[in-house]
């Protein structure tokens, strides 16, 4: 354990004792502990008062304190220290007792519980696997055999309640099994597929909020598979999967339809992720340190994650056969329609549904590119200029869309040649940058003067074919951008 987290809880434990409080830490700081996972989120219950007893605690360490739910009783304090932020969580016990508030739990391996006054616990130690655990002090309180399912990897329900008391439970058991690759017990993999449809009913932005953590795991492919296969989740959740899976060979490539295509997509962009060096050598740290930016809270990886999930939802609304080929056209744009509702529906920040919306619209515009017998700097210079901080997404979007056909195709030879115009394109945007996005050469108040125009949208497209000229390295200097315009100024 981290000194530095012992030492907050001793804290606690002291402040606690000498009110002559029953305070508990509970679930998943305890289960973290036992298999030796960092944990700065550590969760407490404790008797009536717990609102003025939590603020008590923030006044304490100097920290934030937060309303979480009023309802049910629950505060915040946040804490940060020696730039580490902390998050304990204070909550009224639910029942008679601690035992009993164990019982409302999801799963038996976050049903556990110990006095903050014993802790913490120092456990006899003997290497079993990854779990290193036997035995430990008599007042650690596990009523359902949580330690046991932590030495097994299994996820197992406590009760055949816990779904219907909150059934945000359906996704995160899968959420837990992404993130500690545990096994969900059959019987408790059963009841998950029985109560799947209530699955919609939990506040969207608890949903999204389980998704995307499912989705910052690196295997997410495999675990959103079963989540669709396994227990038929997903389709509550996102409708249009059903549609998108009745698209097998009637019209699509992949055997098993649109939605397999999605998946191979999103499997294919997860193993970019692992290799960057292998699929964007030399660029590979430059687009990791992009793709670990963040869209308010998100990180762009995980969004992008979810964009190249649904990038193709509007081709089974846009297919038409011609001769003997399969069309979709339009479904760039209706895709972009498609997408914006559903990030609607889980609630999400108004600048991630434009961030989606606008990368599924131009999806198709990097394939258009690299099909080009020879990519002109003007065409790269209004690829960045249109997309801007997005144009990165897209390329990656791009490859992975492309090689999810890889292992179907008869033309291997046009993905890799798609991927070495990507790398071109990227090397041009990252060593020839003012070369394709050069400084202006004059402001729109000195165009205006040149071409004796007033202010308008004129002025705006004169500015982007100045740009488009530089790009083209038909003019670099002030003088001849001036030629230039004139030039064009009796056409105006």
């Amino acid at each position: 354990m981290r000194k530095e987290i012992k030492n907050l809880l001793k804290e606690i434990a002291i402040y606690a004792k000498k009110q002559n409080r029953h305070l508990y830490l509970v679930g998943g700081f305890l289960r973290d502990y036992f298999l030796k996972i960092p944990n700065n989120d550590l969760d407490f219950v404790t008797s009536a008062g717990v609102e003025k007893f939590t603020q008590s605690i923030a006044k304490k360490f100097k920290a934030s304190f937060v309303r979480l739910d009023e309802k049910n009783k629950i505060y915040r304090v946040v804490l940060k220290k020696n730039g580490k932020m902390y998050h304990f969580d204070f909550s009224q016990i639910q029942g008679k007792n601690i035992k009993e508030d164990l019982s409302r739990r999801d799963f038996t391996i976050n049903a556990l519980a110990l006095p903050v006054t014993s802790y913490p616990p120092s456990p006899r130690l003997r290497r079993t696997g990854r779990l290193q655990i036997i035995g430990y002090k008599r007042n650690l309180i596990d009523p359902y055999n949580g330690i046991s399912d932590l030495k097994k990897k299994i996820i197992r329900e406590i009760s055949d309640e816990i779904f219907d008391l909150d059934p945000l439970r359906l996704i995160r058991a899968f959420r837990f099994r992404a993130k500690l690759g545990f096994k969900i017990e059959t019987k408790t993999l059963a009841l998950i597929k029985k109560k799947a449809k209530l699955v919609i009913l939990p506040a969207r932005e608890r949903i999204r909020d389980e998704l995307y953590k499912i989705f910052a795991i690196d295997d997410s492919t495999k675990i959103i598979h079963e989540m669709d296969n396994k227990v038929n989740l997903l389709r509550y959740i996102f409708p249009e999967i059903q549609t998108m899976k009745k698209s097998a060979r009637e019209f699509y490539f992949h055997p098993k339809g649109l939605w397999q295509h999605s998946l191979e997509s999103l499997g294919m962009y997860e193993k970019m992720l692992k290799q960057p060096e292998k699929f964007f050598s030399p660029y590979h740290n430059k687009i990791f340190n992009h793709l670990s930016g963040k869209i308010n809270e998100t990180e762009r990886k995980i969004l992008l994650k979810f964009i190249v999930l649904f990038h193709d939802v509007a081709k089974p609304h846009t297919a038409r056969r011609e001769g003997e080929r399969m069309r979709f056209f339009g479904h760039e744009e209706k895709g972009a329609k498609m997408t914006k509702e559903i990030f609607k529906r889980l609630h999400s920040s108004r600048q991630e549904i434009n961030i989606a919306a606008k990368i599924i619209d131009q999806h198709m515009r990097p394939g258009n590119l690299t099909q080009l017998p020879e990519v002109s700097n003007r065409a790269v210079y209004r690829y960045f200029r249109d997309l801007g901080k997005e144009s990165i997404d897209l390329l990656i979007l791009s490859l992975a869309d492309r090689y999810s056909y890889l292992r179907i195709s008869k033309k291997p030879r046009e993905i890799k040649l798609h991927h070495r115009r990507i790398l071109e394109i990227l090397r041009r945007y990252y060593e020839e940058k003012k070369k394709i996005t050069p400084l202006r050469l004059l402001n729109g108040y000195e165009i205006m003067k040149i071409c004796q125009i007033p202010p308008g949208p004129k002025v705006g497209e004169l500015l982007h074919l100045l740009e488009e000229t530089q790009a083209e390295g038909k003019i670099k200097t002030k003088g001849e951008a001036k030629k230039f315009l004139m030039a064009l100024t009796p056409h105006l």
